[in-house]
């Protein structure tokens, strides 16, 4: 697994009469293969939001630095993915003390599909899944992407005049990744928990990654809301403000769920 450095932010001095925000402090190093990792939702040039997982190397005003770009979408049974990359640079001349952020692609989309597990039909299933890669690489489409900083552990996504779009999408800086095991109970519709056994830590889960998936999970598996149910997986942690840690889980992907014995 690869390390991430995250984002370092420093104050920056207001007047006396604006309250002090927070703002990325970058460091030429672009080429040192340290990336700070984003993950959330983005809208597409069709208009769909689909997720996406934006690494970016660090960079200073007037200096670009290196981002990679994933992108997924579920549709019909499959999942196509594409991987971009390219040079972003800094603007600062965006309002409320934030910063703009744009991606400057200097690569052809590299798309994929993948398929859940299938039975005998599977080679027919494959078959028809090649038929889909025009389609889902036009669904993926985006000919140019921007983004600003609202403090310091989230990209919002804006038009080019860094405004923020009809539809609020967000991408939240992650930590570096780690395995997860133990019990996780949907206590209510807003609030889900995780029990992680070995370091007996309690989670609140944020709602990105595969949540909606570990409900379905649940559902399939007979698991009530206010039940547990036995889960393995790979997850990161996001800044949350509704926490009573601060941080909130999510989980990345799912290695097993089970009733518990």
């Amino acid at each position: 697994m690869g390390k991430y450095l995250l984002l370092t932010f420093a104050l920056v001095a207001c007047s006396s009469h604006k309250e002090e925000k927070q703002r990325i402090s970058y460091s030429n190093a672009s080429v040192d293969n340290k990336w700070s990792v984003y993950e959330g939702t983005i809208i597409t040039d069709k208009g769909l939001k689909v997720k996406a997982a934006l690494s970016l190397t660090h960079a200073i005003e007037g200096v670009e630095g290196l981002f990679k770009i994933k992108k997924t979408i579920e549709k019909d049974g499959a999942i196509g993915d594409d991987d971009l990359e390219g040079k972003y640079w800094v603007s600062f001349a965006v309002p409320n003390q934030e910063q703009g952020v744009t991606l400057i692609f200097s690569s052809e989309p590299k798309t994929s599909q993948h398929a859940y597990p299938v039975d005998k039909e599977s080679a027919r299933f494959a078959q028809k899944l090649l038929t889909k890669r025009a389609e889902l690489s036009a669904l993926l489409a985006t000919k140019e992407l921007f983004f600003k900083t609202e403090g310091s552990e989230i990209l919002i996504q804006t038009d080019k005049s860094f405004k923020v779009k009809g539809t609020r999408c967000i991408l939240y800086k992650r930590s570096d990744l780690f395995t997860v095991e133990g019990y996780l109970t949907f206590e209510s519709d807003t609030l889900t928990s995780f029990f992680e056994r070995n370091t007996l830590e309690k989670w609140q889960v944020f709602s990105l990654g595969e949540l909606n998936l570990a409900k379905q999970r649940c559902i399939e598996l007979g698991i009530e809301k206010g039940e547990s149910a036995y889960l393995k997986g790979v997850a990161y942690s996001v800044s949350d403000t509704t926490s009573q840690t601060g941080r909130s889980l999510v989980l990345k992907r799912l290695i097993k769920m089970e009733k518990p014995n």
